[in-house]
């Protein structure tokens, strides 16, 4: 009966350990076919005729969360070109970087990388919306209505100041040349950045400053997302901000009375 037992009990160690590593053996198994088939996705999005894996990375560094609402000697004032500049007793000033820090504005850096094979129609805009309390966008500003917010960008074709809420880079004419695209609703033409491999490092690193003219809530801690974007056209090549290429948000908060 001894003999018996110690027997039966050695064969089922036996079938115990050949099971165990039975099941070693097909999770090994299983994990090397999980890592095939992953190179083989690798390879297949990497060398597929018709799937582009490169996107484009757009990333924001702004120098703080937290600034003051517009206070300068100088006014910001809009030309009728579109173009900003600073005034003093009526006159004229052409904008500097310096005094746009010293009356309150936020510089903010954009960094933008592509390295694809698709050529795009895009613009480049800045989209603002409204927030009262931690930061959760209410209310995105129209550029009509953007006068309480800017975002400057000096466009080194002619070296003026614009604001990106109100002309998306790509609707003025920018360094490298602007191409068309027809409205497929009126005939127009619509001018547009044509993007791809060759000219993105024109866009590597945007230099931007905020300026906050009032804040949305006098009582409550409140600023703006600032949400960055390249955008792409719609079916009738026309740019709402609701179809983009890549985009990227950041969040200010402005203290302070309103200018």
């Amino acid at each position: 009966m001894v003999k018996i037992k110690i027997t039966l009990l050695l064969r089922n160690c036996k079938e115990a350990f050949l099971k165990e590593r039975y099941i070693i053996m097909k999770k090994i198994k299983f994990s090397v076919l999980t890592m095939v088939l992953a190179l083989m996705m690798v390879f297949a999005v990497g060398c597929g005729g018709n799937i582009h894996w490169l996107a484009p990375m757009l990333s924001i560094e702004a120098e703080t969360n937290t600034a003051s609402v517009w206070d300068s000697d100088y006014e910001l004032i809009r030309l009728g070109t579109g173009a900003f500049v600073l005034q003093y007793d009526g006159e004229d000033v052409p904008i500097t970087e310096e005094a746009l820090i010293a009356g309150g504005a936020v510089r903010t850096t954009v960094y933008f990388s592509y390295n694809g094979g698709e050529d795009y129609f895009v613009r480049f805009a800045a989209f603002a919306y409204e927030f009262i309390g931690h930061a959760r966008p209410a209310t995105r500003l129209t550029p009509a209505q953007s006068s309480s917010i800017r975002v400057l960008w000096r466009n080194p074709y002619n070296n003026q100041f614009f604001c990106i809420i109100q002309n998306t880079i790509g609707s003025l004419d920018v360094t490298n040349a602007n191409y068309q695209l027809t409205s497929l609703r009126t005939g127009n033409p619509q001018s547009v950045i044509r993007l791809n491999r060759e000219n993105a490092s024109d866009f590597n690193q945007m230099e931007l400053f905020v300026v906050a003219h009032c804040t949305p809530d006098l009582q409550t801690r409140s600023g703006y997302v600032l949400t960055f974007a390249f955008e792409l056209p719609d079916f009738d090549n026309h740019f709402h901000g609701f179809n983009t290429l890549v985009s990227s948000s950041t969040a200010i908060i402005f203290e302070g009375d309103c200018d």
